[in-house]
């Protein structure tokens, strides 16, 4: 078998007699055949190699190398986007940007509402931001920029232009609210504060296309050609838009998903006007809860598919529209006999159950099908291999006007987009072929976990980068074309009729399969040759990893980006939820496949000279793998045991009691002494520590990565478990007429409320974080009550959850978080609303990072501002179908500044009176 798998690609037959050509020749084709049925597409994809490297030195070493494997290879330098003849001016790219499944989420509402209210995206919560996103959008607005080597600060860029939105939302109150923009800007105005910190230029949204109703009703093709014709009028004008600064030296990216034509309209838009489009990032995503998970890509690809999808589409947002003008009542009556309809069908997905895969869809693409007359090759980004896919096309237009177009800046915007609809279909194919790095299931996670622990080197790759060009455009003219009637032609624009447009595809002529690259060609700057980049990703960390292969960003902002995705992924909510695992899988793929590009290998194939900050930035990629794999196996399991939280703290909780009936109970008895604390008092003093760790101990044990809103949230949820322990400690017991006259006030209370008043330090001691949980202040509980918590503390530490201690010693007290979670509960409490730098945990936190909640909220009820109270009710329905049985948990929020002047008093009785220091005592 081994020889097998090594034998090198089938020679030509001759030498031989002409009788015995074809025999031969089938002879010849028989090892080809069997190599390659060892292997199935993902692996003779992802077993890539540069034409002439020797096997030792492939990627897959152990893999034959076939005719689909070895590619030509470019250097990163040769398809760098602002090294190109375009002259990328700093700070003059305009983003033309889409919202829903692009800038936020949809929620994957599209099933009950349409892709115009809605979306096919149901890995984050409807309304949420990308996490990291917008600090990529900022990069890529910033242009060719520059740092400082020892700082790592920006020190050469200019100023953004204010991005343009692009929506295929129509001009409605429903569909466009008021605050919609505005919660945009703060997104794009954040990100530019992930990247800066407080030196960063203002920048947000600076204007929005124009939607009619009419375009909607016309479904995605309409929609579509609404969005291309908006953009290249305003590339032609060249004028500022409000806003957004425009002019003749200005280059565009366009910035959408794969479910709404975005695609489509990126290819147009590079046709009409190549010089003015520097690249377009395109979000894959999909229906992650349907039978078909492909079917986002494979439904464009046969045009009998496109008409019933369109169909649906249109009908949707017909309704939908008639329903909003006719009156509430009829709104809710057909909405809700439509949710009524679809829960009966789909019922499974009701409640909670365990994951279940997405089944494979029975299509199988060719890799000739899908990669024929195109140009596959590969883009060497130091020691790894990145792949690229080029599609040069020429269009043929068969058209009644003989002064059509004969260029492809001359195609009118229809034509454009039915060209963008052609090349697009071919696009999806080829994703469809590479789905393995776009659609991650759990399975596939436990695969691979299998294989690592057998040994075996398991590597992960990003999508491939597209780049499209228009050749040439050859005009057909159709001198008998029969005359249409007003209402025929009237018609005809409603359903989208236009000029007959066909695209070929070829190779490109320089980078032939299987041929030699001389060094000139390698170096040379090959974009004017290729075409526009096309870059699609799944997650911010694949979007911006894709972009440093292109030069749009440097290994710094590649890094710094990657932190800030996870502190915003973290910061939307707990992320050990089942709801998250999908999300955690696509970022976890990703990372590793950054991990691949950056540095294959790992640690140990560094060489002894790697600097010391190198050897540190892998050592961090790899924690934050380990910490991603924990989150996902969790999720995971609460997705197949959705009751294992309550089971964590009902185990504790009986290991408590059994301790007490054990032991503590009895070694009292035998001394003759009476137990310093009830079976009762344990068991709501273990019960406060088991809410707390049974449901966060992922996060508790990975603190040092915490997000913004998630440093907030743990800071609430401990000083409840202080509140709680604490008050499990009252042992005085009190009458019903004393209780009914006067309600005693517990020691915690009591002890909290004094820590409150206590103005103890100068006002520069309370500005400075490192002067916070020092014990500047006495402890204010009783000896009897500190007595018998340190008591009860030392027994749960030594024979309930000893585990649980030690992790609230190391990762909160002894590493000096509990500090930073003190410090900013006492400035939120002293209502400070600006950044707080947190030095224990290396970040700064912004107030508005505690979450979007009231937009999420307000987007996540469309209906409800329009149609009032019988619209809140379709509104909780749509959530309620779009769910899957799962919802998103957030971190809570305090509604007054002085609920933050209880946590941080809570949390310093934790330093003053050493609550958690007494578990190795």
């Amino acid at each position: 078998m081994e020889s097998n798998r090594r034998r090198a690609p089938c020679p030509p037959a001759s030498g031989v007699s002409p009788g015995s050509i074809l025999c031969l020749f089938l002879l010849s084709l028989l090892p080809c055949a069997l190599g390659a049925s060892q292997k199935n597409s993902a692996e003779l994809l992802d077993s890539l190699a540069c034409v002439g490297s020797p096997p030792e030195t492939a990627e897959n070493a152990t893999a034959s190398l076939g005719s689909w494997e070895q590619v030509p290879c470019l250097d990163a330098a040769s398809v760098s986007v602002f090294t190109s003849r375009k002259e990328v001016q700093a700070g003059n790219i305009l983003l033309f940007l889409d919202i829903d499944d692009t800038v936020i989420a949809s929620g994957g509402w599209n099933e009950v509402m349409g892709n115009s209210l809605g979306g096919v995206d149901d890995r984050y919560p409807r309304g949420s931001e990308y996490p990291g996103f917008s600090a990529v959008l900022f990069l890529l607005a910033l242009g060719p920029h520059a740092r400082n080597l020892k700082s790592g600060q920006l020190t050469e860029f200019a100023p953004p232009s204010k991005a343009m939105v692009v929506t295929a939302r129509p001009n409605l109150p429903v569909f466009r609210p008021p605050n919609l923009m505005r919660h945009l800007t703060s997104i794009l105005t954040r990100g530019a504060r992930q990247i800066m910190g407080d030196n960063a230029p203002e920048w947000g949204v600076g204007s929005q296309n124009v939607m009619k109703p009419a375009s909607v009703l016309r479904g995605t093709y309409g929609r579509g050609e609404n969005k291309l014709s908006f953009m290249t009028k305003v590339l032609t004008e060249g004028r500022p838009v409000n806003e957004s600064r425009i002019d003749e030296n200005t280059k565009v990216m366009f910035v959408g998903d794969s479910a709404e034509r975005d695609l489509e309209v990126a290819i147009g838009l590079s046709a009409m006007v190549p010089d003015k489009v520097a690249a377009h990032l395109l979000h894959v995503v999909y229906r992650h809860n349907s039978g078909d998970p492909t079917q986002m890509h494979a439904s464009h690809t046969v045009q009998t598919g496109e008409k019933f999808d369109e169909d649906g589409v249109l009908s949707k947002a017909a309704v939908t529209l008639q329903e909003i003008i006719s009156g509430a009542a009829r709104t809710v009556a057909a909405a809700t006999r439509a949710l009524t309809e679809k829960d009966e069908r789909e019922k499974h997905r009701q409640t909670p159950r365990a994951f279940t895969e997405s089944q494979p869809t029975n299509k199988k693409i060719s890799f000739q099908e899908a990669l024929g007359n195109t140009t596959r090759f590969g883009i060497r980004v130091g020691h790894a291999l990145v792949d690229a896919i080029a599609l040069v096309y020429d269009v043929y237009v068969t058209s009644d006007d003989e002064e059509g177009p004969r260029s492809c800046a001359e195609l009118s915007a229809s034509q454009a987009f039915e060209v963008g609809v052609l090349t697009a279909r071919k696009i999806r194919l080829i994703l469809d072929l590479y789905r393995h790095r776009w659609l991650h299931t759990y399975s596939t996670f436990r695969t691979r976990e299998e294989q690592e622990a057998a040994g075996a080197s398991v590597s992960s790759r990003m999508l491939p980068i597209f780049f499209v060009k228009c050749g040439t455009v050859k005009l057909r003219v159709a001198h008998e074309a029969p005359r249409q009637a007003p209402l025929d032609v009237l018609l005809s624009e409603m359903t989208g009729a236009r000029d007959r447009v066909t695209v070929r595809f070829r190779s490109v002529d320089t980078l032939h399969a299987g041929s030699e690259l001389d060094a000139e060609t390698v170096r040379s700057n090959m974009l004017d040759t290729l075409g526009i980049p096309v870059v699609p990703y799944v997650t911010s960390i694949s979007a911006v990893a894709q972009a440093y292969v292109l030069g749009i960003v440097d290994l710094t902002d590649v890094l710094v980006v990657v932190r800030k995705t996870y502190e915003m992924l973290r910061a939307q909510g707990p992320l050990a939820q089942p709801a998250r695992l999908l999300s955690l899988l696509d970022h976890f793929h990703d990372l590793e496949a950054l991990r691949a590009m950056l540095f294959p290998g790992g640690k140990g194939a560094l060489p002894a000279s790697a600097p010391v900050r190198v050897r540190a930035t892998v050592d961090y990629l790899d924690e934050l793998g380990k910490v991603q794999k924990a989150f996902i196996k969790r999720a995971a399991y609460l997705r197949a045991v959705p009751t294992r939280t309550e089971m964590c703290i009902r185990e504790m909780e009986r290991n408590a009691e059994s301790h007490y009936d054990r032991s503590l109970k009895r070694q009292r008895g035998a001394a003759g002494k009476s137990a310093p604390f009830t079976r009762s008092q344990f068991s709501a003093f273990v019960s406060a520590f088991a809410e707390l760790v049974c449901k966060f101990d992922v996060e508790l044990s990975s603190v040092q990565f915490a997000g913004g809103a998630e440093v907030h949230g743990l800071s609430v949820y401990l000083s409840r478990l202080v509140r709680q322990a604490v008050a499990a400690t009252e042992t005085t017991p009190f009458s019903s007429a004393q209780k009914k006259k006067a309600p005693p006030e517990s020691p915690v209370s009591k002890a909290v409320a004094e820590l409150a008043a206590t103005n103890a330090g100068t006002e520069k001691e309370k500005k400075d974080p490192k002067n916070m949980g020092r014990g500047k202040t006495a402890c204010t509980l009783s000896d009897d009550v500190r007595v018998t918590f340190a008591t009860m503390y030392k027994a749960f530490c030594a024979d309930v959850a000893r585990d649980v201690c030690h992790l609230l010693e190391t990762r909160l007290v002894t590493s000096g978080v509990l500090s930073d979670f003190i410090f900013l509960a006492q400035e939120r409490g002293r209502k400070y609303q600006g950044p707080l730098r947190l030095p224990h945990l290396g970040r700064v936190v912004f107030i508005d990072e505690h979450g979007l909640d009231d937009f999420e909220v307000s987007h996540q009820k469309p209906l409800t501002d329009v149609i009032g109270s019988m619209g809140a009710k379709l509104d909780e329905a749509i959530m309620e179908q779009a769910s899957a049985g799962f919802r998103f948990a957030k971190w809570p929020g305090l509604d007054s500044w002085n609920q933050w002047t209880q946590v941080a008093a809570s949390l310093q009785l934790i330093v003053d009176c050493g609550l958690l220091n007494r578990g190795t005592q």
